[in-house]
């Protein structure tokens, strides 16, 4: 895992955009998607 986790249910658009605002998303809010 390199900090983001893939999620098919997100597009590659989304994860562009979710990643210039925040580069390194916390692990509180990964526990939470998942």
């Amino acid at each position: 895992m390199r900090g983001v986790s893939y999620n098919p249910e997100i597009l590659p658009a989304e994860l562009i955009i979710r990643h210039k605002i925040k580069p390194m998303p916390t692990r509180e809010e990964l526990l939470q998607r998942n």
